[in-house]
């Protein structure tokens, strides 16, 4: 066996008891009696608080889930970060999201969710110098029309072809 000088064994106690990262290098937040996952999370929440305040949205609630029930059977559970009721009351639900963490799971996820909770939008919000901004959403590619052809005769006239 040999023997460890004291600098390397400090070093070797040090990352053995040293805290998981967190995969994305997110960093916990806690924002009064709530703690959040990342400092944008908390930084969104701080900014729907001030807006619930204003009178701008009502009925703020996180992390809000909804079960994935396919033909009787949980296959997951979808959690968003945000849901609140806007002026028009409407219901809103928010996930904050960077690029790094939409992943294919949380995708799948989400059009799945989306799919069972009908009118259930979820929208993607990225903190971006201390502010939220709704991420723009693309229509799932099921509810995009599809593109016909269009085909021209001899004299120039446009005909629907499928």
């Amino acid at each position: 066996m040999t023997s460890l000088s004291p600098a390397q064994y400090r070093e070797m106690i040090a990352k053995a008891s040293a805290k998981p990262k967190n995969k994305f290098n997110a960093k916990k937040t806690i924002v009064g009696s709530f703690t959040f996952d990342s400092k944008a999370e908390a930084t969104r929440y701080s900014e729907l608080r001030v807006m619930e305040h204003r009178g701008e949205i009502s009925e703020l609630e996180l992390q809000p889930e909804f079960p994935l029930i396919v033909n009787g059977a949980k296959v997951g559970l979808y959690k968003a970060d945000f849901r609140y009721r806007d002026r028009d009351a409407r219901r809103r639900v928010e996930d904050v999201k960077s690029k790094a963490t939409i992943t294919p799971q949380y995708r799948l996820k989400k059009k799945l969710a989306e799919a069972l909770y009908p009118g259930l939008l979820i929208e993607e919000v990225e903190v971006r110098d201390g502010r939220g901004f709704v991420r723009q959403q693309k229509p799932s590619k099921l509810a995009r029309p599809r593109k016909r052809k269009v085909v021209r005769d001899g004299a120039g006239a446009a005909a629907q072809a499928s």
